[in-house]
């Protein structure tokens, strides 16, 4: 795998995984993250920490964010108008998931 940095100078590196599963590359102050739903995939890549999360919307029940959000954020959530709440879940759900990625 080749990265091009700042300078345009090539990067060999090659990848390995974390025991979280999580793959890095090795002997790189380059971090990257993937993430893919549906047709999309989302590539992030920084010299710190990068988390990226991309979600394909599509109707769900809205009781699995009791479970996975905060009690400040389901009250949130449940509080704005019923035809923006699952956008709103979603907005949310990937903001997190791309935080703790």
């Amino acid at each position: 795998m080749t990265l091009i940095n700042y300078s345009n100078q090539e990067l060999n590196t090659i990848l390995s995984v974390d025991p979280n599963g999580k793959p890095y590359l090795v002997d790189s102050e380059w971090k990257f993250n993937v993430s893919h739903s549906g047709n999309w995939v989302a590539l992030a890549v920084d010299i710190g920490s990068i988390g990226i999360d991309v979600e394909r919307m599509s109707p769900i029940d809205l009781n699995i964010a009791k479970q996975h959000f905060s009690s400040y954020e389901y009250s949130d959530l449940m509080s704005i108008s019923p035809e923006c709440r699952l956008e709103y879940f979603f907005r949310l759900w990937t903001l997190k998931e791309a935080y703790i990625k």
